[in-house]
């Protein structure tokens, strides 16, 4: 019995110490953040396990940290009393929402990274197709999705969306999830337009997706670049003739 108390203790132990590495000028290695307690996508996308931290472990947080860092699939820990889910999906650089209802929760730093610019912000697009959720969802941070009809699609006539950043910014890159089997083919032959404007006939173009399509699910496409502007759009040309679908739109100013 007391050995065993003793290998959690140093495993607790070691865990500070990597916090306290973080913290010294390093980087933090875990961040602090809050989710819901009712989250649609933490029930589409359930955590590996809900641990419980032995009797004698003090910090919990930290016993779950290791057991995150022991299964693969672990993306980031939720904190609940003395247990601690062990989530299975990602949430964007710079999520959280603080509230009486929210819990906590700790995300390794290397996953937070530089903050999302688009994280929560107004999202529109042409008419969208009929069956298809609000464009917002493309900007809810949660990256989770197991349903096509989870992500963003507009129509053919009407084929853009567009993301304010409610200020200008100095954009670096911009990241857009698509899927290949849930309408990927509709993220293909795609400008992308960052400016001032709103329009995107006026901003001009700063990246393009070309026609060719991947081979795997979720894949994300990242765009470098070095423009200025408070609004991003996608655009497809009505020449292609098809909608435009995504599942998320994240904007960077590295």
């Amino acid at each position: 019995m007391a050995s065993r108390v003793y290998v959690s203790r140093l495993g607790v132990l070691m865990a500070m110490l990597l916090l306290m590495q973080g913290h010294s000028g390093e980087g933090v290695l875990y961040r602090r953040l809050y989710i819901p307690a009712v989250l649609p996508e933490a029930d589409t996308c359930p955590p590996v396990a809900e641990v419980t931290a032995p009797s004698h472990v003090q910090l919990v947080r930290f016993y779950c940290i290791i057991r995150c860092n022991a299964e693969p699939r672990c993306k980031f820990i939720t904190v609940l009393g003395r247990k601690c889910r062990l989530q299975t999906f990602r949430v964007a650089p710079g999520y959280s929402q603080p509230g009486p209802a929210s819990l906590p929760s700790y995300v390794t730093d290397s996953a937070a990274g530089s903050p999302d610019l688009a994280l929560n912000k107004p999202a529109v697009q042409g008419a969208t197709y009929r069956g298809y959720p609000n464009p917002t969802t493309v900007v809810n941070g949660v990256l989770c999705r197991t349903d096509p009809l989870q992500c963003a699609c507009t129509t053919i006539a009407d084929a853009w969306i567009q993301v304010d950043l409610e200020a200008s910014f100095a954009i670096t890159r911009v990241v857009v999830t698509a899927s290949f089997s849930y309408d990927l083919m509709f993220f293909a032959d795609t400008n992308i337009h960052v400016g001032d404007t709103g329009s995107y006939l006026t901003d001009p173009i700063v990246g393009s997706k070309d026609g060719s399509h991947p081979t795997t699910d979720f894949q994300e496409f990242t765009y470098s670049m070095s423009a200025q502007g408070r609004y991003v759009t996608l655009h497809r040309p009505a020449s292609f003739s098809t909608a435009l679908c995504v599942c998320y739109i994240q904007v960077y100013s590295d």
